[in-house]
């Protein structure tokens, strides 16, 4: 079967046909499975509890219908959020509106920063450097994002790792992995009943290869350990995350200069 295009953030596909844009009412109404409801959400929010982000410029590359920039401009940020799926800007925009939300939400290929103009204490990127088309696409990107940094400035980056386990079906997720990196990876996100509602493709790249990227154009970087919620553990035992934590399904840096 032949791959569908892709990104939701690349720079290859038009905004009116990408895979996010066909399936944005599936995304919206989908809480993308176990591991990102009681691991990735807990695991960012973690990262940001504990500082102090009132006033704080914060740029959420890729923000999809906006839950991460909501939960931000909660915390007294002022977030911007970027992301090349007009429709998924759309359903952010009217969600501002729901919660009484004051985000800023603006269209555009995010590796280049289109339409974006400031510099920001944090920038964001969850499930966003997995679409970088080459290497030199990533290196690319932070060059350009070291402009938009305020002095001390931070950037968060939650990327996938698929070399450990390529299935993870209890936890919400299926991946089927390429045998070289750079190609696409085709994935399936499941409900909590186990049923598939999104079928998406992003580019495979190992963990070592964002770590190199990384150091090659002069930043250093923290990793930071997952979180499993207490509603979590709550509701499924302990042992049943221990996988998950022995092999993650993603990981979270901190960048820096």
């Amino acid at each position: 079967m032949e791959l569908e295009k892709f990104s939701s953030a690349g720079s290859n596909l038009s905004q009116e046909n990408n895979q996010y844009n066909k399936q944005a009412e599936k995304y919206n109404s989908l809480r993308e499975g176990l591991h990102q409801k009681y691991v990735k959400r807990p695991s960012i929010e973690r990262i940001f509890d504990v500082q102090d982000i009132t006033n704080n410029k914060i740029l959420d590359l890729a923000c999809g219908e906006g839950e991460n920039s909501r939960f931000l401009s909660r915390k007294g940020a002022r977030v911007t959020g970027l992301d090349l799926s007009s429709k998924l800007v759309e359903i952010a925009k009217q969600k501002n509106e729901k919660y009484d939300m004051n985000v800023e939400y603006v269209i555009g290929d995010a590796f280049t920063f289109a339409n974006i103009n400031e510099q920001y204490d944090f920038i964001l990127g969850v499930y966003f450097l997995n679409y970088a088309e080459s290497k030199e696409q990533l290196k690319i990107f932070f060059a350009k994002a070291k402009k938009h940094l305020k002095p001390k400035g931070r950037m968060v980056f939650l990327v996938p790792d698929y070399d450990f386990r390529e299935y993870y079906k209890k936890y919400g997720i299926e991946s089927f992995r390429p045998k070289n990196e750079g190609d696409i990876l085709r994935f399936n996100i499941y409900d909590d009943d186990g049923n598939c509602k999104l079928k998406l493709q992003c580019v495979y790249w190992q963990i070592e290869t964002y770590k190199q990227v990384f150091q090659s154009v002069g930043l250093n970087y923290k990793e930071h350990p997952l979180v499993v919620s207490k509603e979590g553990i709550e509701k499924f035992g302990s042992e049943f995350w221990d996988e998950l934590k022995e092999n993650p399904i993603f990981r979270i840096f901190e960048v820096y200069e």
